[in-house]
């Protein structure tokens, strides 16, 4: 029984002190611009990396870190291409 409690205790350690998500990041600072990839560690409530096309002028590619809702979000618009990745860098 002891043996139990000392596993279960180790296993939650282990997952208390996994490492978050790390994602691309890139918005274009400009009008229409290009943008450079920057890898950025991502909340503890992010799931996923994505990159985001969009038609639409103003900030046309998207990466960065996403939940659920956002994934679902950008999904719903059929002029969006999502590209959706779950483990580090992916994006």
């Amino acid at each position: 029984m002891k043996t139990i409690h000392l596993a279960v205790l180790v296993l939650a350690v282990c997952f208390s002190c996994a490492e978050a998500l790390k994602c691309y990041r890139c918005t274009p600072p400009v009008f229409g611009g290009g943008c450079i990839d920057i890898p950025v560690e991502c909340y503890e409530y992010h799931e996923f990396c994505v990159t985001v096309l969009m038609e639409n002028i103003l900030f046309p590619k998207l990466k960065a870190c996403a939940t659920q809702s956002d994934v679902e979000r950008w999904q719903s618009n059929p002029t969006n291409n999502v590209y959706v990745c779950d483990y580090d860098l992916c994006n």
